[in-house]
């Protein structure tokens, strides 16, 4: 039994599925241990009627009766829970599975992070990638969860077990909830790409129209006055400014039907789209 608990150990520690083979084997060679501390009682007891009552013996062959027992006891509490371990393999690998999901997550969150640092921001296809990783873990969660809601029926309600899997539920649950927000995070994100992408021209020409504001100043401080084409250029600019404020403002006011209207996200695109319409008047 020592060398099969050693060999459980050492898979492990390297990572190696430990199959309920060894565990039921464990519950056998404990079987058999419960049975030859049973036989020493047995054969105790017969030696217990052969002394007196009130003698040294008889306390000692008591006491050994008692380590005993408590050997017996020992004995089926580690049965109980390698019976367990055995019944909630299946629960491990859907984890082991969710574990993986949560590693290709963080690498997809190194990855966009080292994008960030040279200017690039997250495209819709990895947005969405995250979502489809999220779904696929909220799935398995609620796969883990029906098994976690079966093994609590088998103990006591109230008892400690029947608590420690109520927690494991309950953690199951505030865990879904977060990769929903998650989600509904990203979905969002994907909904204002275009707009951001809008924005981010909208910058450029702005930039472009300082530019000409600080030339037109320069030739203005010089005693030259504004040339016509000069004037065009600025209407020119102006006119592209307001296509592309105008096409903002139409995906601003699209995105309201996306959101409640008690919501903070549609408080923040009415405020939006309010600065939109100060900015093309």
């Amino acid at each position: 039994m020592d060398e099969d608990e050693s060999e459980i150990e050492l898979a492990n520690v390297q990572g190696k599925y430990v199959g309920a083979g060894y565990y039921k084997d464990l519950i056998s060679y404990s079987e058999d241990i419960t049975d030859s501390y049973e036989d020493q009682i047995a054969n105790l007891r017969e030696q217990l009627e052969l002394v007196d009552d009130d003698s040294a013996e008889y306390y000692r062959l008591l006491g050994q009766i008692e380590d005993c027992e408590a050997a017996i006891a020992d004995c089926t509490i580690r049965q109980a829970e390698w019976n367990e371990t055995i019944e909630r393999l299946p629960i491990e690998r859907i984890q082991t599975y969710i574990t993986l999901l949560q590693h290709t997550i963080e690498d997809l969150d190194n990855f966009t992070s080292n994008q960030s640092q040279i200017g690039l921001s997250p495209t819709k296809e990895q947005y969405q990638t995250y979502i489809d990783l999220y779904t696929d873990q909220i799935n398995e969660l609620l796969k883990k969860q029906e098994k976690l809601v079966e093994m609590q029926k088998k103990y006591d309600y109230g008892s400690e077990k029947y608590k420690e899997y109520a927690d494991e539920i309950q953690g199951i649950d505030n865990e879904i909830s977060g990769l929903i927000n998650k989600q509904l995070e990203y979905n969002d994100a994907i909904l204002h790409i275009p707009i951001n992408e809008m924005s981010k021209q909208y910058d450029n020409i702005a930039g472009a129209r300082e530019a000409l504001d600080r030339e037109i100043a320069e030739d203005n401080a010089k005693g030259l006055k504004t040339t016509i084409d000069q004037y065009k250029q600025l209407n020119g600019i102006t006119v592209q400014q307001l296509q592309l404020l105008t096409a903002q403002r139409q995906a601003l006011v699209g995105l309201l039907s996306v959101y409640d209207e008690d919501s903070e996200k549609y408080k923040e695109v009415q405020s939006q789209i309010a600065g939109i319409d100060s900015t093309m008047s």
